[in-house]
């Protein structure tokens, strides 16, 4: 403007800024010259002139507070860490409430695939299991059934982690930008992490009430609900660690895809086919134990048989499927550690991420 360009009223300025600098600048100034030497010229001229002006700023600032002074200030400027993740919080609740839709969409997925779940099992009436009659019956044990409970843990692990990877993908790397943006000003990487990751407990939590409610009601399975919840809650905070991690690794267009290939692998690492106990003949029990939908069939598995133990020899299903049947909590507490160890990962994926940019 100080060289006679005006700016039309709700234009773009960087398109008339543009225009302006490639010498196209005629329609925004009708006398002046509107070549790009001439404002080269112009650039250098003020240049010049403002240099002996800046370096006696620089000489009363240094002067003021010093280089030391000037690095303390600038470490203290900011908010302090609670406060940056509750405002990194409450934005990510309202990114959340702004997109309804996926929200709605993803809820309903999981209704799906537990009613398509529950209505597969429906036939067995809970009973997913039969053993071995204890002596001296063992010659009317004609129907035994040993894999259907790994198998709906199976199901199980398969359906969490098509309804979760790619919603635990989208936590990240839909904003990758914005992360880099405030990074790089100084915002705390740490807070602006587990802010996400709290944001998204309940929608982890609804997600999983509409997944087991339908399944339950249907397939009613002999195994406490509130045990059943607490595991499929785990499973998919583990899926949503893991998708964490994908989305750290890989570009935004392909990860929802590479999430779900992921998720549908360790699903599939679950001990059910092949058995568990073949797995250990092979010496590879520390891959599938790696897997947390491993310790999820561990848990269906000890709680859909034990409970027969008064009319079965269970030891004996336990010895040809390869799981325990009394590790509960052990199991529940493994499927935290793993979900957090994929956390811990996918930050520092991202930290390390950062500064490889930088």
């Amino acid at each position: 403007e100080g060289m006679g360009f005006h700016f039309p009223e709700h234009s773009n300025h960087a398109d008339v800024i543009t225009d302006i600098i490639t010498g196209n600048g005629r329609e925004y100034n009708a006398k002046g010259d509107v070549s790009k030497e001439a404002l080269i010229s112009n650039w250098s001229a003020s240049r010049k002139a403002k240099t002996a002006e800046d370096f006696e700023r620089r000489s009363v600032r240094s002067t003021m507070l010093g280089d030391t002074g000037m690095r303390q200030a600038l470490k203290k400027r900011g908010a302090p860490f609670v406060k940056q993740a509750w405002l990194c919080l409450c934005r990510a609740m309202v990114q959340q409430y702004r997109t309804k839709g996926a929200f709605f969409a993803e809820m309903g997925l999981a209704v799906l695939a537990g009613a398509l779940l529950g209505l597969a099992n429906n036939p067995k009436n809970g009973i997913m299991f039969v053993g071995i009659f204890h002596e001296p019956y063992e010659v009317l044990s004609t129907a035994i059934d040993f894999i259907s409970a790994p198998q709906f843990a199976l199901l199980i692990a398969i359906a969490v982690g098509l309804v979760a990877a790619a919603p635990g993908v989208k936590l990240f790397s839909e904003e990758t930008l914005l992360y880099r943006r405030e990074a790089e000003a100084g915002h705390s990487r740490f807070a602006y992490f587990i802010a996400k990751v709290i944001s998204v407990l309940p929608r982890m939590a609804l997600g999983c009430l509409h997944f087991t409610t339908p399944l339950f009601l249907l397939s009613v399975p002999i195994i406490d609900w509130g045990l059943a919840f607490l595991t499929n809650l785990l499973y998919f905070y583990c899926i949503y660690g893991l998708a964490s991690i994908v989305s750290m690794v890989v570009r935004r267009e392909d990860a929802p895809l590479f999430a779900t290939m992921i998720a549908l692998i360790t699903g599939i690492l679950s001990g059910s086919a092949p058995p568990l106990s073949s797995v250990k003949d092979w010496r590879m029990e520390w891959l599938w134990r790696a897997s947390p939908a491993t310790w999820l069939a561990e848990i269906y598995f000890g709680q859909l048989v034990a409970p027969f133990a008064y009319l079965y020899k269970v030891d004996i299903a336990a010895r040809e499927t390869g799981f325990e049947l009394d590790r509960k909590w052990m199991n529940i507490g493994v499927l935290v550690a793993i979900g957090t160890a994929y956390r811990v990962l996918a930050f520092v994926g991202m930290v390390l991420g950062h500064r490889l940019r930088r």
